[in-house]
């Protein structure tokens, strides 16, 4: 199991969801699906999905460890790496 963080990035315009899973391939996945099945929480990402279509989009993992997941904290962990990349959770 790899976890870490990754990205679902609309190329046009540049914006990105930033997210962070203890299992990334498992976590992409259900994202994928959601959208495709217009099921996503995240109403935004939903609607420029719908507008756009798969096509316009990349899944990519940004940092990931193959070591255990931090439960007592994670959330740290993911700050201090996506700082390290200059990018932040919409």
């Amino acid at each position: 199991m790899t976890c870490g963080i990754y990205q679902i990035l609309h190329t046009e315009s540049q914006k990105r969801y930033i997210g962070s899973s203890k299992n990334i391939s498992k976590r992409l996945s259900h994202h994928k699906w959601s959208l495709k099945n217009k099921k996503h929480y995240n109403d935004y990402l939903q609607k420029i999905y719908n507008k756009y279509g798969a096509e316009a989009f990349e899944f990519s993992v940004l940092i990931e460890r193959i070591n255990k997941w931090n439960k007592e904290h994670p959330e740290p962990w993911n700050k201090e790496k996506a700082a390290m990349l200059g990018v932040n959770k919409p």
